[in-house]
């Protein structure tokens, strides 16, 4: 018999509940913060579930992409600086 393997969905509220944390762990650290941070805030979270909210962040110009010596590094987009 083969192996049944079932695939979880993402609850949409979930989803959003998701986003909306990465964005307090944002303005909490305003010099932004990397994926490490994200995965020990929210441990259960699946990589998948974590990139789909980080990805739609950044889609949506929310977040901002960077590099830094430690690798990437998001940040809440600078509003202010865009008059």
């Amino acid at each position: 018999m083969a192996d049944v393997k079932v695939k979880k969905e993402t609850n949409v509220a979930d989803a959003v509940e998701v986003e909306n944390r990465i964005k307090d762990l944002c303005v909490q650290f305003p010099h932004g913060i990397t994926d490490a941070v994200i995965q020990n805030d929210m441990p259960h979270l699946e990589p998948q579930q974590r990139a789909m909210a980080i990805n739609k962040l950044l889609s949506l110009g929310q977040l901002d992409l960077l590099r830094n010596s430690s690798g990437l590094l998001y940040r809440m987009k600078d509003t202010q600086g865009a008059r």
